[in-house]
C-alpha cells in the first residue's frame, strides 16, 4: 500500500474514532438508564407471587372510587367509621386486596400455615390491624411456642356462597394445613348451592420474574387499571356517603321511613358514610331470621370435601350477635332501630342456629366451636366486647375470640378428619 494512502486510511480512523467513542458512551448511558429504571420500578411497582388470584374476584362489589378500579385493591386502605362509638380505623391491604401483610405461595419450612375465613369479623372490622381475629390468633400462638403462619382472607360484606368460591381458589394455591371458616349469625340463611362451584378450576398465573416492569405497568395503565405501589395508597371510605345510591339516605321514600324512628345524630352519621345505614333495618331482620330453620348440611357437606381434596382441615367457627349474648345493647338500638317491644334476642329460641350448626357438623365429623357462651361470660357491663352502636367487636373482643379459637384448636388438634366418603 502506497505511503500516503495508508496516511489517509489512519488519518481517517481517527476522524472516526471520536464518534466510535462516543456511540460507546451513548450506549453505556442508555443501558445503565435502562437498568436503573428498572430497578426504580421494581422498587416503585411491585407484583404480588399469583397475578390473577384477587380479593375483587370473590368480594362483593362495594368498592367504588375514582381512585378503586376493578382488580386493583393491591396495597390499597380504606377507613371504617362509627361516629356514634367514636372510632375510626384504617384497613391497609396487602397485594392481594386482603387485610394481611405479605403472603408468600411456599409455606415456610418448619411451621403451620392456618387460614380464616369469614365477613368482616374475620378481616376484623372495628378494630386496628393487630388486633383483628386472625392476627391476635398468629400472635398469641408464637408466643405460646407454636409456630403459625396465619393468613386473613376475611371480605366484609361476604357470605358463605363467596367464602366457598374464595376457598376452592385459595386453598389449593396456599395450601393452608387448617381452615377455619367463621360463620356470623347473619350467614345463616338459605343458599342456592352451585356444585360446580367446588371444583378445581383455577389456575394460578405466577408473575414473570425477567419481563421489564415498566412493561407490566404501562400494560395496566393502558388497561386503565390502577397499579399498586410500594407504600399503601391514601384511605377511601368504604361506607357510601349521600348522594351516592348505595346509602339508604340518598332515596327520599327510604330517608323519609328511616326519619321515623332514627335519632337526628345518628342519621347525620348515616348521611356521611360515619355509621353503617343498613344497621337501621337490622332489628327486624334478625328477628325474622333467627326464627328461620337453617339447612347447612349441604354446603357444609360440599365445602369439606373440596377443601379435603387438599389435605386442609376445615373447622367451623360460629359467632353470635351482640343481642343474643347480653341485652346490654338493646338502649343503643333503640336509637336507630324499629325495636320489637318486650323482645330479647338472647332467649334460646334465637340460639337455633348455633345448635343447628352444631348437629351438622357432628353428623359431618367437622369440629365446630360456638363462641355464644365463652362470649356471654367474658362480657361485661364495663367490659363490653362489642361496640355499643355499630355490631361489630371492640378490638378486646377479637383478642377474647382469637383466644377462645386457639385454645379450642390445641385442646382438639389431632381429631380424626371427616371421612371424604361420607361427604359426596
Amino acid at each position: 500500500m502506497p505511503a500516503a494512502s495508508g496516511r489517509e486510511c489512519f488519518s481517517s480512523w481517527r476522524k472516526r474514532e471520536p464518534i466510535r467513542r462516543l456511540a460507546r458512551r451513548a450506549l453505556f448511558a442508555i443501558g445503565l438508564f435502562l437498568i436503573l429504571q428498572e430497578g426504580a420500578f421494581r422498587l416503585v411497582f411491585p407484583v404480588p407471587e399469583v397475578v390473577n388470584f384477587h380479593r375483587i374476584n370473590y368480594s362483593p362489589k362495594l368498592f367504588r372510587s375514582r381512585d378503586i378500579l376493578p382488580a386493583t385493591l393491591g396495597h390499597a386502605s380504606f377507613t371504617w367509621s362509627s361516629d356514634p362509638d367514636e372510632y375510626e380505623f384504617v384497613h391497609r391491604l396487602n397485594l392481594y386486596g386482603f387485610r394481611d401483610d405479605t403472603w408468600k405461595v411456599e409455606r415456610e419450612a418448619g411451621t403451620t400455615r392456618v387460614a380464616f375465613i369469614g365477613d368482616s369479623f374475620v378481616e376484623g372490622f372495628g378494630s386496628d390491624g393487630p388486633n383483628t381475629l386472625p392476627a391476635a390468633f398468629g400472635r398469641r400462638a408464637r408466643e405460646s411456642g407454636l409456630p403459625v403462619e396465619v393468613l386473613n382472607l376475611g371480605m366484609g360484606g361476604a357470605g358463605p356462597l363467596l367464602y366457598l368460591r374464595l376457598a376452592r381458589d385459595a386453598v389449593p394455591l396456599f395450601r393452608p394445613q387448617v381452615l377455619f371458616v367463621v360463620l356470623y349469625e347473619n350467614d345463616i340463611v338459605p343458599y342456592n348451592l352451585k356444585k360446580t362451584w367446588g371444583w378445581a378450576n383455577f389456575q394460578p398465573e405466577y408473575a414473570n420474574r425477567f419481563e421489564p416492569r415498566v412493561l407490566a405497568v404501562l400494560r395496566d395503565r393502558a388497561a386503565g387499571r390502577r397499579v399498586p405501589r410500594r407504600w399503601t395508597a391514601s384511605p377511601f371510605a368504604y361506607l357510601a356517603s349521600v348522594p351516592d345510591r348505595r346509602n339508604a339516605w340518598s332515596h327520599p321514600e327510604q330517608a323519609e321511613k328511616l326519619r321515623e324512628f332514627v335519632h337526628e345524630d345518628i342519621a347525620d352519621a348515616m348521611r356521611r358514610g360515619r355509621f353503617n345505614p343498613a344497621l337501621a333495618l337490622w332489628r327486624r331482620f334478625a328477628f325474622e331470621s333467627m326464627n328461620r330453620r337453617s339447612d347447612f348440611r349441604t354446603y357444609l357437606k360440599f365445602f369439606a370435601s373440596t377443601v379435603a381434596q387438599h389435605d386442609t382441615e376445615l373447622r367451623i367457627v360460629y359467632i353470635p350477635t351482640k343481642s343474643q349474648v347480653t341485652d346490654r345493647y338493646a338502649p343503643y338500638f333503640a336509637r336507630f332501630t324499629r325495636m320489637e317491644v318486650g323482645v330479647s334476642f338472647t332467649g334460646r329460641v334465637f340460639q337455633r342456629h348455633a345448635r343447628e350448626l352444631a348437629l351438622v357438623c357432628d353428623a359431618l365429623g367437622i369440629p365446630f366451636l360456638d363462641l355464644s357462651p365463652a362470649l356471654r361470660e367474658l362480657g361485661t357491663e364495663t367490659q363490653p366486647l362489642y361496640w355499643d352502636y355499630d355490631d361489630h367487636f371492640r378490638p378486646r373482643g377479637y383478642r377474647a375470640t382469637a383466644r377462645l379459637v386457639l385454645d379450642w384448636w390445641r385442646e382438639t388438634e389431632g381429631r380424626d378428619p371427616p371421612d371424604t366418603k361420607t361427604l359426596h
